[in-house]
Formats: C-alpha cells, structure tokens, sequence
C-alpha cells in the first residue's frame, strides 16, 4: 500500500467474479474473523488489504464496508466475551461510553473523506501497517 501511494499505482491480485466471488468473500471474511479473534488483531488491518487486493476495491469505499463488516463480528465478539466472564460491568460502561463517542466521532470523520485523496489514506494505512508489523516483529513478549 505504501508503495502504491508513493508510486501512484494500483494493484490487484485477483478480482473473481459470479459464485467465486461470494465463495472468496466467506472464506476470507472466516479467515480473518478467526485469526483475528485468536491473535487479538484488529481485524480491519487484514480486511481491507482484502477488499484492495482480493476484490479491486477502492481504498475510500473499503474503509467504509471494514466497518460495516465489524458491527456483527464485534458484537458477536463483545456478547461471547460477557459470557465468558471476561468484560466485567465497569468495562462494559467504559465501553459502552467509548462506543457512543466514537459513533459521533465517525460522522466527523466520514465528512472528511470526500475531501482525502485516496493516495494519502492507502499510504497512511500501509505506513500504519508496516509500523504495527515491525512493532509485532521486534518488540519481546513480555
């Protein structure tokens, strides 16, 4: 992503289409959910280079369907992880607040996109990807 915003290019790896797409879709979209529920990664940071690369969707609108994705896999699981014990009620308030503040905060946000150029969001999200894989590469576990 870094490079195609450097170098004012566009990649696509596949771009399937009738029932290979949906397939595709699935399958990656299990994928991801499961490592990223396992790993405890964000799941946007292998959704969207998903949508680029494995689907030839624009960097503005694949923002837009990672989110809309993330709602039903959040909350799937945010309500496993209360019954699992593990969110208790201070965190769930936390939460909650967070949750409200960032929905005002999107509106904000979503007003800007008009406005980014493509090139900068995919190089900022590739140089946010390369400092989270370094950071993951070389930090010690603790």
């Amino acid at each position: 992503m870094l490079y195609e915003a450097i170098a004012h290019v566009e990649h696509t790896l596949v771009e399937p289409s009738g029932v290979a797409r949906w397939v595709l879709a699935a399958v990656v979209a299990f994928a991801i959910a499961v490592a990223a529920a396992s790993w405890a990664w964000p799941a946007a940071e292998m959704r969207i280079p998903a949508l680029l690369y494995l689907f030839s969707v624009p960097i503005k609108e694949a923002g837009t369907l990672s989110l809309m994705v993330s709602v039903p896999t959040v909350a799937a699981g945010a309500v496993t992880d209360r019954f699992m014990g593990r969110i208790t009620n201070v965190m769930l308030m936390v939460a909650v607040l967070m949750g409200a503040a960032s929905a005002v905060g999107v509106l904000f946000g979503a007003a800007l996109v008009p406005s980014m150029h493509p090139e900068i969001i995919k190089g900022l999200l590739g140089l946010i990807l390369l400092v989270a894989t370094v950071r993951l590469t070389v930090t010690p576990e603790r």
